[in-house]
């Protein structure tokens, strides 16, 4: 793919290489603009910037162009031209839910192929499970399977330990949506002035970074290549802001929790990770949980 580079508003994004891509100075420069005071409450008050980072990485295929990636999809003739197209298409584009299901209708034989394939490029929860609606319910385990590491992402609580097959569309969004956040998570903690408490006194938020087993030291300059096995852990800087309050709906989530054993402790831990950006723990909360 040839390089490509946008701008925007306070931000911008390029990608690089026809084999991988990485965050570029542009999210330096957002994050400039946004800190304004070393107090802490930047962080958390120009955290909403993050969604529009993360949004303004791809391109939105609006209803003028859709027919023209339509006609190039229809033009392909083998299935695995089509295969390849979709998912050249997953790593750049952003598509609504609408037009996922018109090219799912174009080719309903490769119906769970496209929805899994163009899933991370659907953007928002409401029309992700609503292209989810359009899954045979023959291949509704195969899609369930494909999409996870992308439906569960939390793009608010990064903290955690990766395993991502960067041949999966879903597992390279993953991996894309939290470089593209560390870039700016570091910038916002090196200007803010705040202690540096990476692993290798670089401010990056990513640690013990491994791809096909073998261990590297990631740099702004390393581009997420389009396959392989990338494995790393992410230890963000975010905290709940000086003014946070314990909230008491924390005791009918540990109630809710320990009432229902018929759930896997991995599905608890993912409902977990879904509600963590909504509410404030305090210590005691937190080891009753």
């Amino acid at each position: 793919r040839p390089s490509l580079a946008r701008g925007g508003h306070r931000k911008s994004i390029m990608v690089t290489g026809a084999m991988g891509r990485r965050p570029s100075e542009g999210v330096g420069m957002a994050a400039r603009a946004d800190i304004a005071e070393d107090d802490g409450s930047s962080l958390e008050s120009d955290w909403a910037q993050v969604a529009h980072l993360l949004k303004d990485a791809r391109m939105q295929v609006s209803a003028l162009r859709f027919p023209l990636v339509r006609s190039m999809f229809l033009a392909l003739i083998t299935r695995e031209q089509q295969q390849r197209f979709v998912r050249a298409c997953s790593k750049d584009l952003s598509f609504n839910a609408a037009q996922v299901s018109k090219l799912c209708e174009d080719r309903p034989e490769m119906a769970v192929e496209i929805i899994c394939s163009l899933f991370p490029s659907v953007r928002g929860r409401s029309s992700q499970l609503l292209l989810l609606c359009g899954v045979p319910p023959a291949g509704m385990q195969a899609a369930a399977k494909a999409v996870s590491s992308f439906m569960w992402f939390q793009e608010g609580n990064l903290t955690g330990r990766y395993r991502l097959n960067l041949v999966d569309p879903a597992d390279c969004a993953v991996a894309e949506n939290c470089l593209l956040v560390n870039a700016w998570e570091s910038e916002v903690s090196r200007l803010a002035g705040w202690p540096d408490v990476s692993q290798r006194g670089n401010y990056e938020m990513l640690r013990n970074e491994e791809h096909n087993e073998v261990p590297f030291n990631y740099t702004r300059d390393w581009s997420l290549p389009s396959h392989g096995l990338l494995r790393f852990d992410y230890s963000t800087v975010r905290r709940p802001p000086a003014g946070a309050v314990a909230m008491s709906e924390a005791s009918e989530v540990t109630r809710y929790l320990r009432g229902n054993g018929a759930y896997s402790a991995q599905a608890k831990l993912k409902a977990l990770r879904a509600i963590s950006v909504h509410m404030y723990l305090s210590a005691q909360q937190l080891r009753n949980l």
